[in-house]
């Protein structure tokens, strides 16, 4: 997997720090931890209804030290934004084309170094 923002280390550390206060002055209580088993697992962001949800979902992997990868529509991938989206862990899917995704994201997780989590939003805004 290219490099993203959950493995810079410096800027990690800083955001992790923000996202822990920020959340804890918002009123979010972030609890738990992924089981030692869940190192490579693949989770449904449902219903994903607003453009806030990519932020506030960084900041709870980075409160849960978590590495993930998204899936966004391709077009937010585009010039000027594609390189930053990409560096937050994006991945760009083309709906209007069948290119056998799932296989491709089952070999992308199996063939990935360490801990890895995908969120998967079902739908879209």
């Amino acid at each position: 997997m290219p490099r993203t923002i959950f493995s810079t280390p410096l800027v990690y550390h800083l955001l992790r720090a923000f996202s822990v206060v920020y959340l804890k002055l918002a009123g979010w209580q972030v609890q738990g931890e992924l089981p030692a088993v869940a190192r490579k697992s693949v989770f449904i962001a449902a219903p994903h209804t607003s453009n806030w949800d990519l932020p506030y979902t960084l900041m709870v992997a980075f409160v849960l030290r978590l590495n993930i990868h998204w899936m966004g529509k391709a077009s937010i991938f585009r010039f000027p934004f594609g390189a930053l989206m990409r560096w937050l862990g994006g991945i760009a899917v083309d709906r209007a084309r069948s290119n056998n995704l799932v296989a491709a994201s089952a070999l992308a997780i199996s063939q990935a170094q360490g801990a890895l989590q995908l969120i998967v939003p079902p739908e879209g805004t």
